[in-house]
């Protein structure tokens, strides 16, 4: 139908104008035109509160990370001081542990020098009966370490939840293993003494194996040895136990 014919039929029906419908068109398009407009920036805007609330995390993640590491290692430290570890071993300039034995054990005894005896008696008591409540003892860490890091347990991410979890069981792990090599090194070293002087080995079996040893052939010995190295060890454990007055953590399982 021609523009014309179509105007007059629209005006003789009483229907609106052509000029009224083109400038309904217009503004239908303009309506749609700022329509997109608006949800163009409305995604732009929620892109930049997602990656603004993302920054923020990860800024949070990483603060409380960092309070939680200083709190780590100060309770690292106030545990290894209660187990007496500090009087006994250091770290070298590469962070390993090194033990420092000599004076520990003097000709199969414990030494009279009252800082390290205290250390490896009192220090070995007290770790023992911590370690002997593990869940008590890992409820002690969390506390201490969110204390000393001024947080609590609501305030921790869900990440950093895990991650404290998780490295919190590897110290406690951590630390039971350098108590546990102390009194092996310690044992250790009477063993060595009751092999060098077993004159005063007092157990009827380790005693047996050891005459039987010295009077066995090259090719005996060498069978002998395992199940002497094995009676040795036990009399050494039991003899510390005996001069400590507690027991030894190769008991916990």
């Amino acid at each position: 139908m021609q523009a014309k014919v179509k105007a007059r039929l629209l005006k003789w029906v009483g229907g609106p104008s052509q000029d009224e419908i083109d400038v309904d068109e217009i503004l239908g398009l303009l309506l749609q035109i700022s329509l997109a407009i608006m949800m163009i920036f409305m995604i732009a805007f929620f892109m930049f509160r997602f990656k603004s609330n993302k920054a923020q995390q990860e800024q949070l993640i990483e603060i409380q990370r960092q309070k939680i590491t200083v709190s780590l290692e100060k309770n690292e430290q106030f545990f290894r001081t209660r187990y007496g570890l500090n009087s006994i071993t250091r770290m070298d300039e590469k962070g390993d542990t090194l033990y420092q034995m000599e004076g520990l054990i003097i000709n199969g005894e414990i030494t009279d020098n009252v800082n390290l005896r205290s250390a490896f008696v009192e220090g070995g008591k007290r770790a023992y009966q911590d370690y002997t409540d593990l869940m008590t003892l890992r409820q002690t860490w969390w506390m201490k370490v969110l204390t000393d890091a001024e947080l609590a347990p609501a305030d921790l991410t869900q990440d950093n939840w895990k991650w404290l979890a998780a490295t919190i069981d590897e110290k406690i792990k951590n630390v039971k293993a350098n108590c546990t090599e102390v009194q092996l090194l310690a044992a250790v070293a009477v063993q060595t003494h009751f092999i060098a002087s077993p004159e005063k080995v007092t157990d009827a079996d380790v005693q047996r194996l050891l005459k039987h040893f010295l009077r066995a052939s090259e090719e005996e010995q060498r069978l002998i040895i395992p199940e002497l190295t094995a009676a040795l060890r036990k009399q050494s454990f039991h003899y510390l136990e005996k001069q400590a007055g507690i027991p030894m953590l190769e008991n916990l399982k």
